[in-house]
Formats: structure tokens, C-alpha cells, sequence
């Protein structure tokens, strides 16, 4: 469907789009494929917590995937073995490797940062835990007060 007019996609679609990027395509180029727009896509996608979930197993999925294939080519270089009936070339494995590698780390799911407190219990008398755990909570409320409060249910 490559150079076909592009269009908003439909619930059906969902499944084909999630393989797609589970073999290794970015939402671009599953896009393309399926002659789906883009950012109407995506848009889709994130609408719905569902789907925003589903997206995400595909983009872990894609993960793996080029890190198995990267893998396997960079096993054929060093073992001399023929990959797809052909001889792989040590130094084009290693550029393959590098670029699995960057697209990975770039395609990946983003994840909201999480913060890390310092963790040193292993040593505290329980009275020292609990004065400690104070400390961190009171420390964590004053951050929620700083960003607009906190929601609580």
C-alpha cells in the first residue's frame, strides 16, 4: 500500500499495525505499509488505554526482535556461518549491532522517570526505619505541595 493516499485508521487494523511493529517496524513504517497517516495513528493509538497498552507490548516485542536478529547476525560474522545463504561480514555485523542498538533505545516504550531515595535500612534499628521513612514521605509531600498538590483518593 506504499504510495496510497493516507488514511485514519480503523479498530480492524489494530491487529495487523501491532504485528508490524512486532517484526521490526517503526509505527512510521507500519504506517506506510498499511497506508495509514501517521500522526492520526498514533493519535488513535494513545486514545485509549487498551490500545495505548497493546502499542506498547508491540514496541517491547519489536525490542526483542531486532536484538534476537542483531544477535544472530553478529553470531554468523564471528562463527564464519552463512545467515539467509549468505556469508556476513564481521564489520557490517558490528554496524548492524550499533544501529539494532541505537533504534532500539530509541523506539523503545518512554516511561515516566521514576525517583530513587536513597535506600540504606539494611543497617537501621526498626525506630531509625520509621523516623527515616517519615523523613522521605514528609519530603515527598512537600514535592507534591511544590507541583500543584497531590491526588489522593
Amino acid at each position: 500500500m506504499e504510495g496510497a493516499e493516507q488514511r485514519r485508521p480503523k479498530d480492524e487494523e489494530l491487529g495487523p499495525l501491532l504485528d508490524l511493529i512486532w517484526e521490526g517496524n517503526s509505527l512510521r513504517g507500519a504506517c506506510l505499509k498499511l497506508g495509514l497517516h501517521v500522526p492520526s495513528t498514533s493519535d488513535w493509538l494513545h486514545s485509549d488505554d487498551d490500545r495505548r497498552e497493546q502499542y506498547a507490548r508491540a514496541r517491547e516485542g519489536r525490542a526483542e526482535f531486532l536484538q534476537e536478529d542483531a544477535l544472530a547476525m553478529n553470531r554468523a560474522a564471528a562463527t564464519g556461518a552463512a545467515q539467509n545463504g549468505k556469508k556476513i561480514d564481521p564489520s557490517g555485523a558490528r554496524g548492524y549491532l550499533e544501529a539494532a542498538k541505537w533504534a532500539t533505545a530509541r523506539m523503545a516504550p518512554k516511561t515516566a522517570p521514576v525517583k530513587r531515595h536513597e535506600i540504606a535500612y539494611l543497617n537501621l534499628s526498626p525506630s531509625e526505619r520509621r523516623a527515616r521513612m517519615a523523613e522521605i514521605e514528609a519530603q515527598l509531600a512537600t514535592e507534591g505541595e511544590a507541583e500543584g498538590g497531590l491526588d489522593e483518593e
